[in-house]
Parts: C-alpha cells; sequence; structure tokens
C-alpha cells in the first residue's frame, strides 16, 4: 500500500473557507464570466439570498437540490448556497436528454430543482445577504455532491461524496498547484463533470480568482490561448485531446504564455507522443498528469512533469494528501511490488456509494471505506503508480485470455502512434490516430516484436481521430460497430494495404461512419463537443469557427415550433452561454414544417440564430437541436415534472424585494484587488 502525504485539513467546510475570504478581502475580484465579475461581497450576498430561498422551501439536512444552468456566475453562486443551506449539489446538464435528467432526479431524490429564473426569482424575494451562521451546520461526513456517470448496464449511476472528500481533494490543488491569493483559475468543465467543481471553488478558498471561460471560447483553440494570456490565467485544466489541438495550435502559431504555470491534463491517457510535444512549444509551463474517479472525491494522483518521463509510459504520480492506494489481486490480496493489481482505494477521498443503488455499490465499495476502481496498474520502483488499463477490458479468443489494454500499450508505443484502442469483432481489430496512415504489416510487425502472435490485431485502421463518448473516452461502442461494418465492406472487397490506400478508406470511413464524424454542441472537457472541436483545429488550426473537417458539410439546426426538438436526447448549441443560445420560434427549418424536427441535408449551410450571431456546425447523420425556448429552461423543466414527480423552487409572491448585487464589468483592471 502506498499513501500520500499526511495533511491536516481546515476545521472548516469548503463555502465557510469562503466565507473567511470574503470577510479579509470583500472587494477583491472573486469571478469573471464574460464581461461580467463579482467581488467574494458580491458572490456571498447572492448565495446567501438562495441558500435562504432553498431553506424556506424546505430544505432540510443533506436534502437533493439539482441545478439547471449554464456556466455562468449564479451557477457559481448556487453551488455555494446549495452548500450553505446543508443540502447535496446535483449538477444537471440543461442540454441533457430529458429522460436522463428524469432518471436522474428521480434516482436521488431531488425535491427541488434551481433554473436561471428561478434563481433570480430568489434574488427577488428580499432575503438577508449576511451569512447563515448559526441556521445551518455542516459537518464533515455530511454529503456534498452527487455526480452521476454512465453505467454498464445503460443506467446511470449517482456517486455520492462527503465534504470532507471534497475538501481534501481542493487542498490537494491548492498545494500541489500553488493556489493562492494572486492565482487565476480556468473553469471550462461542464457542470455534469466532477472536475468542473475544483476549478470552480479552490481559488476561493484562498482568496483568488476564477475565470469562468465562455463555451465559444472554448471551441476554437487560438480564441481560447488568447483568453489565457488576456487574463492572466495560472492555472488551467483540459483532457488530453483538446490539449493535443492546443499543442497544434501553439505549434503553427507559437506564442508566450507568460501567466499560465501549470496545465493539468486529466480524462484520458497521457501520451508520452504528447507530452514531449508540449515540452517542445511550452518548456516553462509544468504539466500535471490528474488521475482519479468520480467515486473518489476526483483526482487521487498527481504526476508533476517539467520534463518528459523517462520511461515509455506516463506515471500517474503518487497519491496526493491523505489518500491510500493499493494493488490487489482477484482474490482482493495485495500483490508483489512490480506486481500489475486493480487498484483499490480508500481514505477521506473514498465516498459513500451510489444513492439508492445498493446493488451497484455493494459491488464496488468494500468495507472498510473501500473502492475497487476497475482500473490495473503496479507501482514503478520510485514509488510512482502506472496506469496499465481496465478489468473491464479483458477478453477470450481462441482460448486465450487477452488484456486490451496491454495491445493497446503497444500500440501507442509504435512512433507516431498518438492514440488507439482494440476492439473485438470476431478477431481483434485495432483503431488508431496518428498524422498519417501507417503501413499495416509495418504495425503487425512492431507489435508481434513484442506480443505473442494471438493478440496481435487482426485488422489495422486509421482514424483523423477517434471518436469519443460523452464523458470524453474512447467511444468503444462505435468502434465495435465500425468494425463490423468495415468486416462486412472487406469481405466483397480487397484490403487496403498501403499507406495511401488506408487513407483514402480512412476518409470515406469518415464521409459515411457517423460515430467517427465530428458532431457539434458538447464540451472540450467530455463528448461531442469536444470532438467538433478537434476536427475543426485539427483541419485548419487557423479557422476561427466550430466546423468539422475540411470538406464536412456545415449546418445548424434550430428549436423550432415551440418544442425543443432534442431527437435521442441530443444537441446543443455551439454558441454562447445563457440567453445567447436560444432561438426563434415558428418556421420550420431544413424543409421541414414548423413544429417538425429540420434535417441537416447534405450541403453546406449556414442559418442565423434568433440573435444575428452566425452559427456553424458539422452534420452528424442525425438530427440536432441548438438549445430550448423559454426562459431559464422552463420548457425542459416540464418535461421533467411530467417524467418524476419533483417539487421545483417556485417564486412565491415576495413580501419585499432586495435588490440583488449587480455583477460589475470588467474594466479591462487584472489587478486582484
Amino acid at each position: 500500500m502506498s499513501a500520500g502525504p499526511r495533511r491536516e485539513l481546515p476545521d472548516a467546510r469548503a463555502h465557510e473557507l469562503f466565507e473567511v475570504q470574503t470577510r479579509e478581502r470583500p472587494d477583491a475580484i472573486a469571478a469573471v464570466h464574460g464581461d461580467q465579475q463579482l467581488t467574494y461581497r458580491e458572490l456571498n450576498a447572492r448565495a446567501n439570498q438562495i441558500a435562504r430561498a432553498l431553506v424556506r422551501r424546505g430544505l432540510t439536512r443533506e436534502g437533493v437540490v439539482g441545478v439547471m444552468t449554464e456556466r455562468n456566475l449564479d451557477w457559481m453562486a448556487a453551488v455555494l448556497a446549495i452548500f450553505k443551506a446543508g443540502g447535496a449539489y446535483l449538477p444537471i446538464e440543461p442540454h441533457f436528454p430529458a429522460d436522463r435528467i428524469a432518471k436522474m432526479v428521480s434516482r436521488s431524490g431531488c425535491r427541488l430543482i434551481l433554473n436561471q429564473s428561478l434563481i433570480e426569482t430568489a434574488y427577488e424575494e428580499g432575503h438577508s445577504d449576511g451569512d447563515l451562521r448559526g441556521d445551518t451546520r455542516v459537518t464533515p461526513d455530511q454529503l456534498a455532491y452527487i455526480y452521476f456517470t454512465s453505467g454498464s448496464t445503460g443506467e446511470p449511476k449517482g456517486a455520492m461524496c462527503e465534504h470532507l472528500g471534497l475538501l481534501n481533494h481542493l487542498f490537494a490543488k491548492i498545494d500541489d498547484l500553488h493556489i493562492d491569493a494572486e492565482t487565476v483559475v480556468a473553469q471550462t468543465a461542464p457542470q455534469c463533470f466532477d472536475i468542473s467543481l475544483w476549478q470552480l471553488i479552490a481559488a476561493l478558498l484562498v482568496g483568488g480568482r476564477t475565470l469562468l471561460v465562455e463555451q465559444e471560447i472554448i471551441l476554437d483553440a487560438s480564441r481560447f490561448i488568447d483568453k489565457l494570456v488576456e487574463a492572466n490565467v495560472n492555472v488551467v485544466q483540459v483532457v488530453p485531446s483538446y490539449l493535443d489541438v492546443v499543442v497544434s495550435q501553439l505549434a503553427q502559431q507559437p506564442r508566450a504564455l507568460k501567466d499560465l504555470r501549470y496545465v493539468v491534463a486529466t480524462g484520458e491517457a497521457l501520451k508520452k507522443d504528447l507530452v514531449e510535444r508540449w515540452f517542445a512549444v511550452q518548456p516553462r509551463i509544468k504539466l500535471v498528469n490528474a488521475y482519479g474517479l468520480t467515486e473518489t472525491s476526483d483526482d487521487t494522483n498527481h504526476e508533476i512533469m517539467d520534463r518528459p518521463p523517462s520511461g515509455e509510459r506516463v506515471p500517474l504520480g503518487r497519491p496526493i494528501n491523505n489518500v491510500h492506494i493499493e494493488l490487489v489481486d482477484e482474490q482482493l490480496s495485495p500483490v508483489p511490488s512490480g506486481e500489475v493489481g486493480e487498484i483499490v482505494f480508500s481514505g477521506v477521498c473514498v465516498g459513500r456509494g451510489y444513492i439508492n443503488d445498493p446493488e451497484r455499490t455493494q459491488n464496488a465499495f468494500l468495507p472498510g471505506r473501500r473502492y475497487r476502481s476497475g482500473d490495473y496498474g503496479r507501482w514503478l520502483p520510485d514509488g510512482k503508480l502506472e496506469f496499465l488499463g481496465r478489468r473491464d477490458t479483458q477478453v477470450k479468443i481462441s482460448g486465450f485470455r487477452i488484456e486490451i489494454g496491454e495491445i493497446e500499450n503497444a500500440l501507442l508505443r509504435v512512433v507516431g502512434v498518438r492514440n488507439g484502442a482494440v476492439v473485438v469483432n470476431k478477431h481483434l481489430v485495432a483503431f488508431y490516430s496518428a498524422p498519417q496512415p501507417l503501413d499495416a504489416d509495418e504495425l503487425r510487425k512492431r507489435l508481434g516484436e513484442t506480443l505473442p502472435a494471438y493478440m496481435v490485431p487482426a485488422a489495422f485502421h486509421w482514424l483523423k481521430t477517434l471518436p469519443l463518448t460523452e464523458n470524453g473516452k474512447v467511444d468503444r461502442k462505435a468502434l465495435t460497430a465500425l468494425a463490423g461494418e468495415l468486416d462486412a465492406t472487406e469481405q466483397n472487397g480487397e484490403v487496403p494495404s498501403t499507406a495511401t490506400e488506408q487513407r483514402l478508406a480512412a476518409q470515406q470511413v469518415a464521409a459515411h461512419a457517423g460515430p467517427v464524424r465530428a458532431v457539434p454542441g458538447e464540451h472540450p472537457h467530455r463528448g461531442r463537443r469536444h470532438r467538433a472541436a478537434v476536427h475543426a483545429t485539427r483541419a485548419d488550426a487557423g479557422r476561427r469557427s466550430a466546423v468539422g473537417q475540411a470538406g464536412e458539410p456545415v449546418g445548424e439546426l434550430i428549436a423550432v415550433g415551440g418544442q425543443h426538438a432534442r431527437p435521442n436526447g441530443e444537441g446543443r448549441s455551439p454558441v454562447g452561454e445563457g440567453g445567447a443560445d436560444r432561438r426563434k420560434r415558428g418556421a420550420g427549418v431544413g424543409g421541414q414544417p414548423a413544429g417538425q424536427p429540420a434535417r441537416v441535408g447534405p450541403q453546406a449551410r449556414v442559418c442565423r440564430s434568433g440573435q444575428g450571431k452566425e452559427v456553424r456546425s458539422v452534420r452528424s447523420g442525425r438530427t440536432r437541436a441548438s438549445g430550448f425556448p423559454g426562459r431559464g429552461g422552463r420548457l425542459l423543466e416540464d418535461d421533467v415534472r411530467e417524467r418524476a414527480a419533483v417539487a421545483v423552487v417556485s417564486g412565491a409572491a415576495p413580501a419585499r424585494r432586495r435588490a440583488r448585487p449587480r455583477p460589475r464589468r470588467v474594466a479591462g483592471d487584472d489587478s486582484q484587488a
């Protein structure tokens, strides 16, 4: 077993430490979003008003409160308010499918949901903006939040974490990334992913500043880099796929990132090739490989690098403060040093389990507050942890038990391969991304040097980028389906063997296979919006629009007929947050009647939103919706109420009205005040 450094934590909750900073530096800038900003005093006042509105409506200890807003300053105030009032925060992405939202609300027992208009109602009700002091007392073991993750059965599972685990992780970031009162931390992740929380509030505990980066800026790597420079950002977190885009942009258009000190990579395996490319363009800025799970209060390991690693893989590093890690075999017995074992966590980081889901909790959470990650790793001689793959990627072919991760690691060691995945379709099929296709025979030869013959894939397919799931991981289901299609095609014709033939075949795949097409509307940290950004920047890093690969058709679907058309529950506008992504209702688009979902045709299209902004996106082969009408997501809220009985925080007639503190306009002063 290995343990992180022992660290004494403050005898206070995260929101209480924020209140301390409010008293010490009330007029310092706490948060910035677009051209708006809030001081510590203003942000705290907003949070207190929302907290009292929640208590007034019956919120009790550990009561679950959903927050269904865009990433803006009111979202930040709502999260702090829930903590202050003793509730448990449940992030609800407003553009998620209604069915998924209903499952989250039902499973979590959520009785209160805050959307944008209802938050504004709370401001207008005249509640005191002073701290709640003795009104509520939040204990270290109290439930802080619930994040839903995808389950293998297709049913989302809600991971519960407590305030002590949250605080431990926040201070791991504060300590290891040297966050203080002069630090600006970029908030980039969508609300539904746990990394969004530390990005949102870590700086507030020590008097620093949070910059909520607008979504349309994240979609454009060039503008994203500009934002980091203009806002004097010191710490930013991205997934490796997006970091790849940023590195490519910096390689084409070098520039100094004078204030940036740490770039944190998480969510996917960080490849050594990408680390080498990063330090080639930014040798001064440290790169952090962060590893952890939602069930363990987010990150549990930090590998802080100032140069590429000497080994073949990028290690996960050592455990953070107060975290214990052991590697075990199938009988849960410790494995010898240097041997491969399943990664098991213990300590304050481990959450309670999955809410109202005893069966899956029992399968993953062990007695003594331990959690089975399902990940395999081994300890390196220097005491750092190395990641080797997932427990659920082990397969059996022709009587041989095969660990998919071992094949993928061998593939990633081939010069030129940037990302890779292996799936099973009667036989092993490898997909890889690289600047250009590699010779299949050469790939077989290279893998055959370290793997037995039965572990060498029968087929290799090159893709510009690998498809990702909504949480930013390689979409193995899409690749498995694609492998089946390609296998059927190859049975009727000659398999492409040369690099040129493979490139042409890959282009044909990209033109016809939906799962590997760029799709607009998700976040670069996770999922489809990330794919759009990656495809767009790799196709032409200099272009300032969220479009797909060169030559791909462009189109946009708007909500029509007073309905938020979201077939299969997908769709999100690539334009700005909040009101900027609302669309006109009425006439149909795409040749469809009003009230019918528009279909994106095969030709390039550009549609204009109700705000007069030109919106570009990439056809996915599916119908898309770019938002929903109504104030603050009312329509979606009604949809949820129809599917799950919830009491939504409503606007009761106020006895008196108190003006809420208005955000200040940023006037170009970047001082921390």
